[in-house]
């Protein structure tokens, strides 16, 4: 439980590190590729915890 939560708040933050290096125009693809996947994971994680919670 304690791992999932680390794995949960490194996704985060790695999500508003490249949010935060953007820039404003020509974003590469694969940079939002990489970004849609962190949040995709992100997504997942929590959605288990919640699935574990509500068990």
């Amino acid at each position: 439980m304690v791992e999932r939560e680390q794995e949960i708040q490194e996704l985060r933050e790695e999500i508003e590190e490249i949010k935060a290096s953007l820039p404003a125009h020509s974003v590469k693809a694969a940079t939002l590729l990489h970004l849609e996947d962190l949040e995709e994971q992100l997504e997942n994680l929590l959605a288990d915890q919640e699935g574990d919670s509500d068990a």
